[in-house]
């Protein structure tokens, strides 16, 4: 399980990680002007955070299975909040 060896002390550098890709997401996307964001992988969570501030519509298909298997309880939460088109 990728999960199982991730420490503590990791957690912020990982957030700090997440806030730069977000930040140079959003950077990005301002420079791009984008109608709308389409998002191939449930991994792009920073892309589709920079898509929320910046106001885009995000398209966001997620090929992987979130309620069991990789993504186990974390994805739990989530897939209640999609909207399964």
């Amino acid at each position: 399980m990728v999960w199982k060896y991730f420490g503590l002390w990791q957690l912020p550098g990982k957030i700090l990680s997440f806030a730069s890709s977000v930040r140079a997401t959003h950077n990005y996307l301002r420079n791009l002007k984008p109608d709308l964001v389409h998002l191939n992988s449930s991994t792009l969570a920073a892309s589709a955070q920079a898509s929320h501030e910046a106001g885009i519509p995000v398209v966001w298909h997620i090929r992987e299975p979130l309620a069991k298997g990789y993504f186990g309880v974390r994805g739990n939460g989530f897939v209640k909040e999609l909207e399964i088109c």
